[in-house]
């Protein structure tokens, strides 16, 4: 004797189907998070535009490309980057993007970007990281993608300031270089 009511069975097939959702769903965010690009892989060159409204690119030509997906790896690059001259990243040919797409878009308008434009050096901006995606990174660190010819052949994360100067020989200010000795 079968004592289910129809609604039970119409909620064990919506949970079901919700089930099988739901796992489709990770499947697919792993079979693209397997599709990130590795030492070797060839990147695409892209256009972005940067804080100012400038369009920026990665190219033939970039040598490091920097990735910041969240606010703690924008603050190691705070840091990184705090006396460094507005040149010092385009002469070494770093591009510098920041992944704005968790960002709310009132914050994004109000604060971020208006903040950002007080840097001299060029951020580019990937609002819907579409061009992006294939970019490895690592939450609360700074992803460095050494590039020759758009190949990469080295990629690093750096969880402070002082490793990405050192990782891209930037001159470290006095003040900073004393601090870290004590």
């Amino acid at each position: 004797m079968n004592f289910e009511t129809p609604s039970l069975r119409s909620a064990q097939k919506r949970l079901t189907y919700s089930a099988a959702l739901l796992v489709a769903l990770i499947g697919g965010f792993g079979a693209e998070a397997e599709n990130l690009y590795e030492v070797g892989d060839r990147l695409e060159a892209i256009e972005l535009v940067d804080q100012h409204g400038e369009t920026g690119s990665v190219g033939r030509s970039t040598k490091v490309v920097i990735l910041v997906r969240d606010r703690f790896a924008s603050e190691i690059l705070k840091d990184a980057f705090a006396e460094t001259e507005a040149s010092a990243l385009a002469s070494k040919k770093i591009a510098y993007i920041t992944d704005l797409s968790r960002t709310p878009l009132m914050a994004k308008n109000l604060f971020v970007v208006p903040g950002m434009r007080l840097k001299q050096y060029s951020i580019l901006l990937d609002s819907e990281p579409i061009k992006t995606k294939r970019y490895p990174s690592k939450g609360g660190q700074v992803t460095l993608l050494f590039l020759e010819d758009l190949e990469i052949k080295d990629i690093r994360y750096a969880t402070a300031g002082s490793e990405v100067a050192e990782l891209l020989d930037l001159e470290r200010p006095r003040s900073a270089a004393l601090e870290e000795s004590r």
